[in-house]
């Protein structure tokens, strides 16, 4: 035992510790560099130069992916379709979900409505049978 340091459960001997101001992993990810999300996201929103109906117009890669497939969805591509569709339902399905509530059918209401009745007749009788103690 080195001074009052007891080695067991959570407490490695202080050879085996890592030493201060040393990393327990010398050779991992290199100071700088950047994630695959910060990647993706930086090649997606560099412009690029497209040539639409004859003209020549700068968008983000992201923007010319979608019309790329927009178009060959719209040639007949299966593929591109189901892709496309797909894409347009994920980004159209948050603003339905707010916009769209869901409408009770009138045996639906009579249901809760006699439910609801019901709890209160419940409590009712519970109440009183405490106040009679």
């Amino acid at each position: 035992m080195h001074g009052e340091y007891e080695v067991g459960y959570k407490k490695p001997p202080e050879e085996t510790q890592f030493q201060k101001g040393r990393s327990g992993n010398p050779k991992g990810r290199p100071k700088g560099s950047k994630s695959f999300k910060t990647v993706m996201n930086q090649i997606s929103n560099e412009k690029v130069e497209v040539t639409e109906r004859g003209r020549r117009r700068k968008m983000t890669s992201k923007e010319a992916a979608v019309r790329q497939l927009r178009a060959k969805a719209l040639s007949g591509d299966h593929r591109a379709r189901t892709e496309f569709l797909v894409l347009c339902r994920q980004v159209e399905a948050p603003e339905e979900e707010a916009s769209t509530t869901p409408q009770m059918h009138e045996r639906e209401k009579q249901v809760i409505s006699s439910l609801m009745s019901r709890v209160r007749k419940m409590q009712g009788t519970t109440e009183g049978k405490e106040e009679g103690k």
